[in-house]
């Protein structure tokens, strides 16, 4: 009963490491696109900005259009980068937890290692 406590409070303490690392991997992402928007926010009114000193001066140019499309393209390769590097770090941390639970196995009693190995669909 002892060693299955034991066994039970280890996965809780397995789980709960994992789910905490699920969230600050969320939350880091969270953090990274509200960081985006916010400096495309600042460009979109540095542009009108200028655009407003322009219009002052009844200068037109003829690079913001371009600088829009070059924006919206630019919009899509950040979420392209953000979805990368989220899937990189989950990649990662997937890894690192396999080479915890090896380095687990070699200094594991015999029961925590049957039951890992059973976990892993091993007999």
């Amino acid at each position: 009963m002892r060693q299955n406590r034991t066994l039970q409070a280890e996965e809780q303490y397995e789980n709960m490491i994992k789910e905490i690392e699920d969230v600050f991997a969320l939350y880091m992402v969270e953090m990274k696109e509200e960081n985006e928007n916010f400096l495309r926010k600042v460009k979109k009114q540095a542009i009108q900005e200028e655009r407003h000193e322009n219009e002052k001066q009844n200068v037109v140019p003829g690079t913001q259009h371009d600088e829009m499309i070059d924006e919206g393209q630019q919009d899509l390769q950040v979420n392209a980068y953000t979805k990368l590097s989220a899937k990189t770090a989950y990649q990662a941390t997937k890894e690192l937890e396999q080479d915890m639970s090896d380095d687990v196995l070699e200094d594991a009693p015999l029961m925590k290692k049957v039951l890992f190995l059973q976990k892993k669909g091993l007999n």
